[in-house]
């Protein structure tokens, strides 16, 4: 049966030679290429273990929407297992560049943690420099183009203190880098613009003005000298990430009760300054109407010395047309007596004409003398 069973297929193969060689030849090409991906798949992850070593990736991502803390890190730090956790900032701003506008992810830079690669100029050295992301360099036309050039952060965004977030907003591109952050060409979403990140910059650390971290990345002691997602990689960090979610909700209570803290003690310091402004407006109040009261009482007292001085003057002016009327009277009479007096005299200067002349000398002398006496 087996005999047959061969020699038929072995006649099939002779008069189908064409077929048989081209289905054998599909089969070493599929045995070849499923071989390759065997053995290319562990030099993969050789590279991707050794390019994320030399970039100080980290092994676990911590975000919180309330913010983290120092203590949040030192809280981590004391975790057993845990080799080193860091902090970071980061900040999404409106930038321009090239008089074009876009949306910029602004990163801290750490030299311990997700270290970019500098591929194209140098590295920064003072807060008034940034590097640029290669992404936005390979669709322009190369690194040259960037290098030396400004970048201008277009970003008014204030902290609960009213302090500005960014303490620089111009800085000059110093080199080219490669994330480990960024593997794909997707830099993620955001809140401004048209709600894509366009590209990213990595400042030194004193640029972003926050006073919590908007990340923590954390290093898991001896996950270095695994390959990355390796089962004995897994074995090591997955215990860390169990014992950081035992101490997450204490941790968020109290980021939670500092918040509501804060929040009370500044509605209390709110509070207590509305109070002293009511108790200086009050006063000031008060003080008003004292004035007011003080000069509605001068006003009151003045009235009363006008009226007490009308009265008075209308006194005075009575009594002063009393004595004109008596003085005209007087003044009547002494003209009306001089009169008298005037006429008299005529009288008796007409009588004087008829006396001898020596009797009107005798007159004359003694009148003299009366006039003397």
């Amino acid at each position: 049966m087996k005999k047959s069973l061969l020699k038929n297929n072995f006649r099939e193969i002779s008069k189908n030679k064409r077929r048989f060689i081209s289905m054998l030849v599909m089969a070493f090409l599929g045995v070849g290429f499923f071989a390759g991906l065997v053995a290319t798949s562990p030099d993969m992850l050789d590279s991707l273990d050794k390019y994320a070593d030399k970039s100080n990736f980290y092994d676990i991502n911590i975000i919180s929407t309330l913010g983290i803390t120092d203590d949040d890190i030192q809280a981590v730090k004391n975790i057993d297992g845990v080799e080193n956790a860091y902090g970071i900032q980061t900040k999404d701003s409106m930038v321009k560049i090239d008089n074009k506008e876009s949306v910029c992810k602004v990163i801290e830079y750490n030299e311990n943690v997700n270290t970019p690669v500098v591929i194209a100029g140098r590295q920064i050295e003072n807060d008034n420099e940034c590097l640029l992301d290669n992404a936005i360099v390979r669709t322009g036309t190369g690194a040259e183009k960037y290098i030396g050039k400004k970048i201008v952060l277009e970003n008014n965004d204030k902290d609960s203190d009213d302090n500005d977030i960014f303490t620089k907003k111009e800085f000059e591109i110093v080199g080219i880098v490669d994330s480990p952050m960024y593997i794909s060409s997707e830099r993620g979403n955001t809140s401004i613009g048209n709600g894509t990140v366009n590209f990213y910059i990595y400042t030194k650390d004193n640029v972003i003005n926050l006073d919590y971290y908007t990340g923590m990345y954390v290093t898991v002691a001896g996950a270095k000298e695994q390959v990355t997602n390796s089962d004995g990689y897994l074995e090591l960090v997955n215990p860390v990430i169990d014992k950081i979610e035992g101490i997450k909700q204490e941790r968020e209570d109290a980021r939670y009760n500092s918040l509501v803290d804060e929040a009370n003690e500044k509605i209390n310091d709110a509070q207590k300054e509305l109070n002293d402004k009511k108790a200086e407006v009050q006063k000031e109040l008060n003080d008003a109407e004292k004035k007011i009261k003080n000069a509605e009482n001068q006003i009151a007292s003045s009235e009363n010395n006008i009226k007490n001085g009308e009265a008075e003057l209308a006194k005075k002016k009575q009594e002063t047309e009393k004595t004109f009327k008596e003085a005209e009277a007087k003044l009547k009479q002494a003209e009306e007596a001089l009169l008298q007096k005037e006429k008299e005299l005529n009288r008796q200067k007409e009588q004087m004409e008829f006396l001898p002349q020596e009797v009107q000398e005798q007159i004359k002398r003694r009148i003299s003398r009366n006039r003397s006496n």
